[in-house]
């Protein structure tokens, strides 16, 4: 099983070309790669970030090994480099140069990613917003795409393979690849032609973990593993130990949890999306990559989004679980929160939870009386004449014409007619004095 870590961000200060100051004990040259700094391990090697003699540049080498004295792992190494190198994809890691097959040191340099992996975010930040996690998944199936038609399937896909640079998202390590055909740049060889179990347990398909044939759907499901792993921080199959038959056992079974169980607010189209990767048979999958990026694209329009990069570069900037929630409006959270509610009552009478029923329905009822009462008095707001809403007003404005009114009357009359007033003084007098 390969579990080469990703390339990681290097936080220390560059040596300088030509100082090999920084470089770890035990190697300080690869051939002219100068070495700085340990990246990383894998099992079938170290990661070391170097120096290009040549050319002046940082690039990262992968280093096999010395005591891997297996020709076949040897061989896959070397068939690991060679496939890189011939895909030509911006999404996939970039080979730079690699040793010959005899050479007595094998390595692999690779371009410098400055990223970090979505494993390194989910450990610092937490999960990712779902729609960063589809931004994610929607660059990987592009990369799957590619790499499938040139028919080469990766095996390993996980977030410790996926690196998150800026806009862009690359899949690196291929150690696990597997060629579903005969190619005219890579020889068919004898590890290729074995059935071999590699890949992680918990992102493996089903049908890597028995060692059967394998194509491009085992990628299909590790995207699916991937988005369930990216948005909880969970795996969607995890046994009691990381033993391959159990982990294998749960996933023949189907039995994964509801992602909604670790985080309420996914949506229901990107579970039904993660279901469908996850599926056992992998004729229940997407047929293929390209149906996969689709289904992608589709629900990522439904969250407004056409251009994945302006949505990754913020994630970078400021990673949050917040971003997913931006550009939700209240009628959207309110279905949410419902069907969250119906849900969490469902599993509670398949459970024959009488508590836990008598709960969730009463939960369940006290939202609905009151979005019903809410939507009912906006719906009468809205339907409300126009006269009477603007009753008040209406009256205030005629008692004010009124009194104006009668006003302009008094001075027209005052000034029009004066005896008129004079009469009516003299009667108001003689009225009081008879009064008084």
């Amino acid at each position: 099983m390969t579990a080469t870590p990703a390339v990681r961000r290097n936080t220390t200060p560059q040596p300088k070309p030509g100082d090999p100051s920084g470089a770890p004990a035990g190697l300080q040259q690869v051939a002219h790669y100068q070495i700085r700094e340990t990246l990383g391990f894998g099992a079938l090697g170290t990661v070391y970030l170097a120096w290009d003699t040549k050319l002046n540049r940082s690039v990262a080498v992968k280093v096999l090994a010395d005591d891997v004295k297996d020709a076949n792992l040897r061989q896959r190494f070397h068939l690991e480099a060679r496939a890189i190198a011939a895909l030509k994809h911006p999404n996939i890691v970039s080979v730079l140069d690699f040793s010959d097959q005899d050479a007595p040191l094998q390595f692999i340099a690779l371009e410098r990613l400055e990223g970090r992996s979505i494993f390194d975010f989910l450990c610092t930040y937490g999960p990712l917003p779902e729609q960063v996690a589809l931004c994610v998944a929607r660059e990987v199936a592009a990369a799957l795409e590619y790499a499938h038609s040139q028919n080469v399937v990766h095996r390993d896909i996980k977030p410790d393979n996926v690196v998150l640079e800026g806009e862009r998202v690359v899949i690196i390590d291929f150690g696990a690849m597997r060629l579903t055909d005969n190619h005219q740049w890579i020889p068919e060889t004898d590890v290729d032609k074995a059935p071999m179990a590699v890949g992680t347990p918990g992102f493996m398909a089903p049908e890597q973990l028995v060692r059967t044939e394998v194509d491009h759907r085992a990628d299909l499901f590790a995207v699916g593993a991937l988005l369930f792993n990216a948005c909880t921080g969970r795996r969607p199959y995890e046994a009691t130990s990381t033993s391959a038959e159990e982990i294998h056992a749960e996933a023949r079974r189907g039995r994964y949890r509801d992602p909604r169980d670790f985080q309420p607010l996914l949506t229901p189209g990107f579970c039904d999306l993660v279901g469908a990767c996850l599926a056992v048979k992998p004729g229940d999958r997407p047929n293929s990559a390209a149906a996969l990026r689709e289904h992608i694209e589709a629900l990522l329009r439904q969250h407004g989004i056409t251009d994945v990069k302006p949505v990754l570069q913020q994630y970078v900037r400021a990673p949050s679980l917040d971003l997913a929630y931006d550009l939700r409006t209240i009628d959207t959270l309110t279905n949410e929160l419902k069907l969250a509610l119906v849900r969490d009552l469902q599993r509670a009478i398949r459970d024959q939870n009488a508590e836990r029923v008598t709960q969730a329905t009463r939960q369940l009822r006290r939202v609905e009386h009151y979005f019903a009462a809410n939507d009912k008095s906006r719906s009468a707001r809205a339907e409300r004449p126009r006269y009477l809403i603007n009753r008040p007003v209406r009256r205030l404005r005629w008692f004010v014409l009124g009194i104006a009114a009668a006003l302009a009357v008094v001075t027209v009359l005052l000034f029009s007619r004066p005896a008129v007033f004079g009469h009516l003084h003299d009667a108001l007098v003689r009225l009081a004095a008879r009064w008084g």
